[in-house]
């Protein structure tokens, strides 16, 4: 592999994105957390330290929230999904939804070592619910 393109790779007349390179080199994170019985206000999340030498690249995340009771299924969702930096509790990225979102972040956000963050689904409704959230991207 000395020419820098993968064993399994053909032509060799690509032109690969930073994250398209990444996924073939196994470069690529993901994280992804789901909880039971969430209350108002209450979270599901994943947390990730970016390991010495690195550097995180968050690109995408997908975030759930329904109800855990049968009875509750016709009631709004209301849920959020957050980024935040775990130390200082700053945002890096929020959306609302109602049952869930999602996003391709136009441009990846951007973790350098040491960073730790946690990614969350927050329930905002005023029944228990069940949450998910997944979130990838890649990490040199």
């Amino acid at each position: 592999m000395s020419s820098g393109y993968p064993d399994y790779e053909g032509g060799k007349q690509r032109v690969y994105s930073t994250a398209d390179w990444a996924a073939l080199v196994g470069k690529e994170k993901g994280f992804a957390a789901s909880g039971l019985g969430l209350a108002y206000g209450d979270s599901t999340s994943v947390g990730y330290v970016v390991p010495p030498g690195k550097t995180l690249y968050l690109t995408h995340l997908s975030f759930t929230m329904h109800a855990a009771a049968a009875a509750d299924a016709e009631l709004n969702q209301i849920c959020e999904g957050r980024i935040r930096n775990a130390a200082t509790g700053a945002t890096y990225w929020t959306q609302g939804g109602n049952g869930g979102g999602g996003i391709t972040f136009p441009t990846p956000i951007s973790l350098v070592a040491g960073t730790s963050i946690d990614v969350m689904s927050v329930n905002w409704t005023n029944h228990v619910c069940n949450g998910r959230v997944s979130c990838s991207g890649y990490e040199v």
